[in-house]
């Protein structure tokens, strides 16, 4: 399992650091430009490194972005005995971890996640890839990093917007590890709640109870995807359409949905919804998709979860996720009429 580190054990992320060979890091343009400097003055000793630096955002988690990581690996002469270090959100996570786990096969890796949602989620549970053909996530494999730094001073280089982006999956764990959770979202004024380090620690932990039990996704760990099954679908017809919507609002808009077929499907009560519904008019209200279920089945149909028809992990009327639960197409064309 990967280790995860503070603040309070810097010290000891730096030492693991330097048990390993030759190492590169890789940023986005974002965090080469934004973070770098944050980075430097916690950890002087990276600054000598030599630097891969990829193009920022979704639409750029792809094969030429992987090919970039590989050939300045190829340049700078790492060898199986090296280490990639990734710094940034989930899209330089999920290549960095993709290219190291198929340069040579398989080099060490460690990340240092700038986004809150990279520091909550995407940093954790050995998942790499990239999208494919404008699908989203099609190419990928398990590996783990072996180091994971988190700090929350990173946060202060962000949008407010990019900070709720990482917010939505805090919230997803929220409603899977709470059956009160609507009470708990209801008396949260501002999405500010989740930004500081022990509501990060917290929401870390919740993801890795899944995670340790389930690295593979094969059972309990589908879970996590409540809220993603839409979610990545609304992203892939983002991709597609080059349209402006981040990961966390996707997730958003995919919870609210899937929470309507839970209720249809599973009887379950309708205050998640409203919580989740709530939180999106508040805290939201600048997102903008046109949900259409022809346009987004043959992204669900094109998931990994799916042969051929459509499963989802939704939420009974115990508010407990189950898995692997069949969604007619006819139900989906009600939902979105």
């Amino acid at each position: 399992m990967s280790q995860i580190f503070y603040p309070k054990n810097k010290n000891k992320f730096s030492y693991s650091l330097s048990s390993s060979g030759k190492k590169l890091l890789v940023f986005d343009r974002n965090t080469a430009e934004n973070c770098s400097k944050v980075l430097f003055k916690r950890f002087p000793e990276l600054s000598a490194l030599p630097q891969c630096v990829i193009n920022a955002g979704e639409q750029h988690k792809n094969l030429a972005s992987a090919q970039l990581i590989w050939s300045s690996l190829l340049e700078h002469k790492l060898s199986r005995q090296g280490e990639l270090i990734g710094i940034g959100g989930g899209v330089v996570t999920d290549l960095v971890g993709f290219a190291a786990s198929t340069y040579k096969r398989g080099l060490s890796f460690s990340f240092i996640p700038t986004t809150l949602l990279a520091m909550v989620d995407a940093c954790y549970g050995g998942k790499t890839g990239m999208n494919f053909e404008e699908s989203k996530n099609q190419i990928g494999t398990f590996c783990e990093a072996k180091d994971i730094y988190i700090d929350s001073i990173f946060l202060e280089t962000l949008s407010e917007r990019q900070k709720r982006n990482g917010a939505v999956e805090m919230i997803k764990h929220l409603i899977l590890n709470d059956n009160d959770s609507s009470a708990k979202l209801n008396s949260i004024k501002e999405l500010s709640y989740f930004y500081s380090d022990e509501e990060i620690q917290k929401s870390l932990l919740l993801k890795k109870k899944y995670v340790d039990q389930d690295f593979k996704d094969e059972g309990i760990r589908q879970a996590l995807n409540f809220g993603h099954s839409i979610g990545h679908a609304i992203e892939s017809v983002g991709i597609q359409q080059s349209l402006d919507i981040l990961h966390g609002e996707a997730v958003l808009l995919g919870m609210i949905i899937e929470a309507k077929i839970s209720e249809e499907l599973l009887n379950c009560p309708s205050d998640i919804r409203s919580s989740l519904e709530s939180i999106r008019t508040k805290h939201f209200k600048d997102v903008h998709f046109q949900l259409d279920i022809s346009t987004l089945l043959p992204f669900l149909l094109q998931d990994k979860k799916n042969e051929g028809a459509i499963h989802m992990s939704l939420l009974n009327e115990h508010k407990e996720v189950k898995i692997k639960t069949a969604v007619p197409i006819n139900l989906l064309d009600t939902i979105f009429t």
